[in-house]
């Protein structure tokens, strides 16, 4: 007998049915069909794949650029840290020119100075 004019058994036809569920005819409203036939769609033109292609090169490029230029929070500590060293000298020097003001105008002892 052909096969196309076999009969279908029992077997064959739980099979089939159960292959219809994911049909892609049947289940245009199931995301992961749509999700699926839109990748397709999109890499089987050789016009949309070669955008395709530029857009993900773009996207690793911008990635590698961001990754390289990451600052580690122990450099932001070591900045901090520079930073606060910076403002104590400057309030150590600040405090040397009011004494010394202080020291030759003894009037001007009580006027404040700031940064």
């Amino acid at each position: 007998m052909p096969e196309q004019n076999k009969p279908i058994g029992p077997c064959q036809m739980t099979s089939s049915s159960k292959l219809s569920r994911y049909d892609e005819d049947r289940n245009l409203r199931i995301t992961q069909f749509k999700i699926i036939s839109q990748a397709y769609r999109l890499l089987s033109n050789p016009d949309h794949r070669c955008r395709y292609d530029e857009i993900q090169a773009q996207e690793k490029a911008k990635l590698a650029y961001f990754k390289q230029q990451r600052i580690s929070s122990m450099e932001i500590k070591q900045e901090q840290n520079r930073i606060m060293i910076l403002i104590q000298k400057k309030q150590k020097l600040l405090n040397m020119s009011l004494k010394l003001v202080s020291y030759f105008n003894p009037k001007e002892k009580n006027q404040k100075t700031s940064f």
